[in-house]
């Protein structure tokens, strides 16, 4: 909800801010702000990666330390604003600025924005969803408004624009340090430690979306004479209404294909109903556009911008094209796959078209939606390929190679009361975490038992992680083939009167086995199913993860 609130009033800032400087300087503000955007790129790829490390930690009552982890955010973003201040005349040359007000306050902004992206990440790790919301909508959305409007009003133009931009991040670092201050002062916890050639490729992939999402801007900016060029910031501002909702819906599938791809799981099916959501929602409001887009340049800029109308139905069908490349982006880089990059492909073949054919907006508008419609198509075919043929196996190792015939998967006679089958591929160092802790409940509930740890061809050296751990019988399978493989070898082998199986990442936590263990003793069932929809169920889950949870569901 949050991030919905604060797209909305960035738009809303987009909207107030182009009344008020009019074409000419909107033109300018347009291509810092896109400057911006793709600076952030590989923010957001370090929040996901600080996220993905605090994440696990959040069940077991641990505090991370961020101390370590901050300073260096810090010091990566002083470097990163000092790289930035040495190209600046490079950018301000192509894109005509002239302000050095501007160059200032971006490079300010690169050290705060870095520190912000490790804080957030380590926060929604720790699931503490609403102090960023607050951070984020309060900062990043309405003082920004707010003060844009007043710095503007007040006579400093874009500057004003730019600063209200900086005096949002300033915001929202100062509160996110405030929230987090426990983890920032303890020395004594583990510190947090992301893997940057992990994130190097989503790094690349959406630093190349973004590039592209915002490349004619650039162009304009550069080609186009200064009214013009505001014209069509104007137009893609608009047009890019129709990314809006399919930006969301990839922004929440994106965890469930990187979860998949971890795990082994098969996310087709997810992968192909969100593509069918954002197409079709894509296609819904370029038709808006299209046929409405007087209406909507006339009540979002007023009518300095009315010759921005005839080329918004061309961007709002990039945007739908960008909207679907998107998501496939999201989907190679969960799959680690180079198809991730395909968007700099786009990025040349914009560039170079422009260049070559000049022309006015309408030009440039036919040249991007030529880019993306080129990007849409050489992207889709890897993933039509990946789709059809499932999951790629992974190279075998030196694993001990256990095939199961069907004719074998009949149940052997009962040795044991209780055995726990764990599938897991390529989790890292929570399952020897949450298998010690799973055995621990085990052992204490008097009953005998086996667990039967599964590798679906791990390539992380996660077996060796959990092997001598007593009571539990490792099996390695030599190709990864799904988690659904993975739990018909382990109960193949299972030899207890009850067969259960329990995930390796400990989102579902061990102590939860004494309720299974409690039914079985009172009610002597033939088979016992954990769901969240139970009556008598507590699940404790914060509104925006409830929000989530049902939009997976339906």
């Amino acid at each position: 909800m949050a991030s919905v609130g604060v797209s909305g009033l960035n738009f809303a800032f987009h909207a107030m801010i182009s009344r008020l400087l009019g074409p000419a300087s909107f033109g300018a503000l347009g291509a810092v702000l896109n400057v911006i955007t793709v600076l952030a790129v590989p923010l957001g790829a370090v929040q996901v990666a600080v996220t993905q490390a605090v994440a696990p930690r959040a069940g077991r009552d641990e505090r991370p330390s961020l101390r370590r982890l901050t300073v260096q955010a810090g010091l990566w973003g002083a470097a990163a604003m000092a790289a930035f201040w040495a190209l600046a005349p490079l950018i301000d040359g192509f894109l005509r600025l002239t302000s050095p007000f501007a160059d200032l306050a971006i490079g300010i902004w690169i050290p705060l924005a870095v520190v912000s992206a490790v804080l957030q990440g380590a926060l929604l790790g720790q699931l503490r969803y609403v102090p960023v919301a607050v951070a984020t909508f309060l900062g990043g959305g309405a003082l920004r408004l707010i003060s844009g409007a007043a710095l503007v009003s007040a006579g400093f133009g874009m500057g004003g624009a730019v600063a209200a931009t900086l005096i949002a991040a300033a915001f929202t670092v100062g509160t996110l340090l405030m929230v987090a201050r426990k983890g920032l002062l303890d020395r004594g916890s583990d510190p947090v430690r992301i893997s940057l050639r992990d994130a190097a490729l989503s790094i690349a992939a959406l630093a190349g979306a973004t590039t592209l999402t915002g490349v004619d801007v650039f162009l304009a900016r550069h080609y186009l004479p200064p009214v013009a060029a505001g014209h069509y910031a104007a137009a893609a501002i608009a047009g890019h209404v129709a990314l809006f909702l399919p930006g969301a819906l990839v922004t929440v599938t994106f965890p469930r294909l990187v979860a998949a791809a971890a795990r082994g799981i098969d996310a087709r099916k997810t992968f192909v109903e969100t593509l069918g959501l954002v197409t079709v929602i894509g296609l819904a409001a370029f038709a808006v556009l299209a046929g409405m887009s007087g209406g909507v340049v006339a009540v979002l800029f007023g009518p300095k911008f009315l010759a921005s109308v005839s080329i918004v139905w061309i961007v709002a069908l990039s945007s739908v094209f960008l909207g679907i490349i998107s998501l496939l982006t999201y989907f190679h880089i969960a799959r680690r796959s180079i198809a991730a990059l395909f968007s700099w492909a786009g990025v040349v073949l914009a560039w170079a078209l422009v260049a070559v054919l000049h022309g006015g907006m309408k030009t440039i508008a036919f040249c991007m939606l030529t880019a993306t419609a080129f990007v849409l198509v050489a992207i889709s075919i890897p993933a039509v390929a990946a789709i059809s043929r499932g999951r790629s196996p992974r190279p075998a190792g030196r694993q001990q190679v256990i095939r199961v015939p069907a004719e074998t998967l009949g149940l052997p006679s009962a040795e044991v009361d209780f055995s726990l089958v764990i599938p897991f591929y390529n989790p890292g160092t929570r399952l020897a975490t949450h298998v010690r802790a799973v055995v621990s409940i085990l052992q204490s509930e008097r009953l005998s038992f086996e667990v039967i740890a599964v590798s679906d061809g791990s390539t992380d050296g996660s077996p060796s992680s959990i092997a001598g751990i007593e009571q539990v019988r490792l099996v390695e399978l030599s190709e990864n083939q799904g988690k659904g493989a993975a739990l018909r070898a382990g109960l193949a082998q299972g030899r207890g009167r009850y067969l259960g199986f329990i995930d390796a990442d400990g989102d579902i936590p061990a102590r939860v086995l004494r309720t299974f263990l409690a039914a079985i003793r009172t009610g002597d069932p033939d088979v016992i199913l954990g769901s969240k929809r139970h009556p008598d169920s507590e699940v404790i889950y914060p509104p925006i993860r409830r929000l989530y949870s049902w939009g997976y569901q339906q």
